[in-house]
């Protein structure tokens, strides 16, 4: 007994002699020291390094970004409807968020590089940095979170899940009955279609592919009747084969979100992009245009000063430049503006935007408050 209350006095020897032990067991709150970053000297603006952030061997991905001083976005550069270069300048959805992260986080629109990768290629090109961002790579799901350590950070665009078809295919639902149908396997896209098969009584005969690279193949080696997947994706198949008469059918399967989406870790890069995609969505919210970018600088609205960069605490701490919203919507627009113009009605797809509205207009987009 006597060697028992020995050692309970050493123990609280021990104790007494630590001052966060001391805490502990008083209930109090510890919180670990943190020593101050030293930030390198570039032309990218500073930003505070008040919360830890994930190192990647040793530097930040938004960090390496700055260094490099460019984005690498990734795309399907296979189809004209996601992004293409024209006059050496590149167009089209995937690049305009690319640019509008760019001026975010480096400053300047044209530093960007549009990099081909498609379906399975999404997380090695993540994992090793080939990429620091996939822009047209799909709805997130559970899987591909857990299986690719993938991170969802932003809703780009809501897009409808269509059937592309030959001119002279059905009309309506009826002429579809018994149809053959290409489709990805193990997808959305796969689970999808066989609602709509069974509620419409379709009897359709599945010819499945891994991959939607090889789904298009499949439907223009005419292996099948009919192909389904993405309309953004189906009218870039249906743009590239102008020779042949295809015709994409009306109705929606459904409608599901497309995701920017980073490697699982990049915490400090995917919080910026989240909130540059949510600040052109705010900008639409609030009516900014090219037009009339004037009436908002200088804005006595607390959070338009934000936004626009008069008030830079938020943007810099988000490791963004200040003033980039304003020249984003110069370049390329605020949120609605970027769908209308490269996949929507203002486009030659004219894919309905419908639930990809705001809220305020009838969709489901809700920005968050930058306060």
């Amino acid at each position: 007994m006597k060697v028992f209350f020995s050692l309970l006095s050493i123990l609280a020897g021990f104790v007494a002699t630590d001052a966060n032990a001391q805490k502990i067991l008083s209930g109090a709150e510890v919180r670990p020291v943190v020593q101050p970053v030293v930030q390198p000297k570039n032309s990218a603006p500073e930003y505070a390094e008040n919360i830890t952030r994930p190192e990647t061997n040793g530097i930040s991905t938004l960090r390496r970004i700055k260094q490099r001083d460019k984005v690498r976005c990734g795309s399907n550069l296979q189809l004209k409807s996601y992004a293409y270069r024209e006059d050496e300048t590149w167009h089209g959805i995937d690049a305009d968020f690319c640019k509008a992260i760019a001026l975010a986080v480096v400053g300047d629109a044209d530093h960007i590089e549009m990099v081909n990768v498609e379906g399975d290629e999404v997380a090695y090109a993540l994992k090793n940095g080939k990429i620091d961002i996939m822009l047209s790579g799909g709805t997130a799901t559970a899987k591909t979170e857990i299986l690719h350590k993938l991170m969802p950070v932003g809703v780009l665009y809501y897009e409808p899940q269509m059937l592309l078809m030959s001119e002279h295919e059905g009309k309506d639902n009826e002429d579809f009955i018994g149809k053959k149908i290409c489709v990805t396997d193990d997808s959305d896209y796969f689970r999808n279609y066989e609602l709509f098969n069974s509620e419409h009584n379709l009897e359709s005969k599945y010819l499945k592919f891994p991959s939607m690279k090889a789904t298009r193949e499949g439907f223009l080696l005419k292996r099948c009747d009919m192909a389904t997947g993405g309309a953004v994706y189906l009218n870039g198949m249906k743009q590239a084969m102008a020779k042949t008469k295809f015709k994409i059918f009306p109705e929606p399967i459904s409608v599901a979100p497309v995701m920017a989406t980073v490697a699982r870790g990049n915490n400090d890069f995917g919080l910026t992009v989240k909130w540059v995609i949510n600040g052109l969505q705010l900008a639409e919210q609030y009516g900014m245009t090219a037009k009339n970018l004037n009436f908002f600088r200088g804005h006595n609205n607390p959070e338009i000063r934000n936004l626009m960069g008069d008030n830079s605490k938020l943007w810099v701490s988000l490791g963004a430049f200040p003033k980039w919203l304003d020249q984003a919507i110069a370049i390329v627009g605020n949120y609605g503006e970027i769908f209308e113009r490269n996949v929507g009605m203002e486009s030659d797809y004219k894919i309905k935007r419908k639930q990809g509205k705001l809220i305020k207009d009838g969709g489901v987009v809700y920005p968050q408050p930058f306060l």
